[in-house]
């Protein structure tokens, strides 16, 4: 069995995965780096190869985004993926390409794919149902599919053959939300290899019915005073999360009724929850089947135009639950722009911020003294004067809840995944003993091989040698500035190594560096 890695592995976004497995060739999820300029996954890998079958974890952008273009190489290849999935699919392809035609007529930008491609993947999808199944196009191959607990639809997939047993964890959340239950545990138990997700490696989640009565005061706080209070939200999955946290806090009584606006793709997404009521939380899947309608009513309302974009913010204060979720683009960005000046309203985030996003830049001004606060979006920049906050609603499993998850499944080796370096190498720490734990590249291959006297390892290509071909630092003892230059000199792209003393001193100061790191080390 081989896998390699084409994108997703070194950080978050464009996660695709090409595995070789049985005599067959498959991929796992074709995703997009959402408004990154290096875009896509390393689809040029897939020159020349034949896909007998595509597997699809969950409708998420950087998991789905870069499907069209797959299938563009390869248009009879079939697309596995579960029934909330391929209706969410239908949702999220369609607003790509909404979203590249307007920066195509806007910014002369050059759309990856259009309306055509789009049809030819939802064409070739497929149901992929939880539990042991196996695919006429995948014959020797028993594959898994358990539920992951992140959005509606997601899954955790594994790959079960003579030659290997793999586990591919996809995003995947223990903890229940009001939309969906919780994950369950992938199979099969003690693969070969298991890929996990890290993007909370680093951290433990506060107490998640804590931060959503934090949420929903603090949103009513700002309503009471007389502003308007935007939350900044991913479509699928954490917009629907909002609102019924709201909801059920007015219905409860722990907070006063108000008005709330829903914005953007939100929209579109909280429509199509209605057709996949078996993947959702028993109670929100009866109250759909009763005719209930979850995410809208007379109080919470769809904006379908500009015009009643203005109107909202003309009208009494309200809450506004918009897309996107980091302020990289949509209508949230439009409301930022005209509230962020008003001391009496307030922006909230309530997921994942990438380190470059406008939102993570927003949210780094809370603290800030008054005069520094000014925030550039849309090539304009203007004063930051109200309230900014982040309440911790992640549909990601923390690092005690990932290590939980390996300690029960047993691998022999987990390669850490769709994490920055310092939740891979967090995540890295708290495994030791588990198992043996990889930190793998995009374009690294691991393969699967027998071991002399039974079972299977894990192969890694070669490593280059560390040390460069001439000493760093030239003579000169270490500081500050050249223990930098030795990290650059080193560094191999994934942000966790473990260097020797003695490696650390060749390449500072050469072989007699390293003679005199060996004899003290003797000491």
């Amino acid at each position: 069995m081989q896998l390699q890695f084409l994108g997703g592995a070194s950080g978050v976004g464009a996660t695709c995965q090409l595995i070789h497995l049985a005599g067959r060739t498959l991929l796992v999820d074709a995703g997009v780096r959402v408004d990154a300029p290096d875009r896509l996954p390393d689809l040029a890998a897939l020159d020349g190869v034949t896909l007998d079958a595509i597997l699809v974890t969950h409708a998420h952008a950087d998991h789905i985004g870069a499907l069209p273009l797959v299938v563009a190489r390869n248009p009879a290849t079939p697309i596995y993926a579960s029934p909330a999935t391929t209706r969410l699919m239908e949702v999220m392809l369609g607003d790509a390409v909404r979203v590249m035609a307007k920066r195509a007529a806007d910014e002369l930008e050059l759309p990856l794919y259009d309306e055509a491609l789009v049809a030819r993947v939802l064409r070739q999808l497929r149901p992929l149902r939880e539990g042991a199944q196996t695919l006429p196009e995948l014959p020797g191959i028993v594959v898994h599919a358990a539920r992951a607990g992140h959005i509606a639809g997601a899954l955790s997939i594994g790959l079960e053959a003579e030659d290997g047993r793999l586990v591919i964890s996809g995003d995947v959340s223990a903890t229940p939300q009001r939309t969906i239950l919780g994950a369950a545990m992938p199979a099969p138990r003690r693969p070969d290899l298991m890929i996990l997700e890290s993007t909370y490696g680093a951290r433990m989640h506060p107490n998640r019915a804590l931060e959503e009565r934090k949420l929903a005061e603090a949103v009513a706080t700002v309503i009471a005073r007389g502003g308007h209070c935007l939350i900044p939200a991913f479509a699928l999955g954490r917009a629907q999360e909002v609102i019924l946290i709201l909801r059920a806090a007015q219905r409860d009584g722990i907070i006063p009724p108000f008005p709330m606006a829903v914005d953007g793709l939100v929209r579109s997404v909280c429509g199509a929850y209605a057709a996949f009521p078996d993947a959702l939380a028993p109670s929100l899947r009866r109250y759909i089947l009763n005719g209930g309608r979850a995410f809208f009513s007379s109080s919470i309302q769809p904006v379908d135009s500009p015009q009643a974009r203005e109107r909202v913010l003309a009208g009494p204060p309200c809450a506004i639950i918009s897309s996107s979720g980091m302020l990289t683009g949509g209508p949230s960005v439009w409301y930022a722009e005209r509230i962020a000046s008003d001391a009496n309203a307030a922006i909230f985030f309530s997921g994942y911020l990438d380190e470059e996003a406008p939102g993570r830049r927003l949210l780094d001004l809370a603290d800030a003294p008054p005069g520094e606060r000014r925030l550039r979006l849309n090539e304009k920049e203007f004063p930051v004067a109200c309230e900014v906050g982040r309440y911790s609603l992640s549909a990601h499993a923390d690092g005690d809840e990932l290590t939980a998850m390996v300690r029960a499944n047993q691998p022999r080796t987990v390669a850490l995944v769709h994490g920055d370096p310092e939740a891979r190498a967090a995540l890295a720490a708290r495994l030791h003993g588990l198992a043996e734990v990889l930190i793998p590249r995009d374009g690294q291959v691991l393969t699967v091989a027998p071991r002399k006297g039974g079972g299977r390892r894990v192969e890694l290509p070669p490593t280059p040698t560390v040390a460069p071909l001439a000493p760093v630092g030239k003579g000169e003892p270490p500081d500050a500035a050249g223990l930098e230059r030795l990290w650059q000199a080193l560094r191999d792209g994934t942000g966790v190594q473990t260097l020797s003393l003695r490696e650390l001193a060749r390449a500072w100061a050469g072989a007699a560096g390293a003679s005199e790191a060996g004899r003290r080390g003797g000491e």
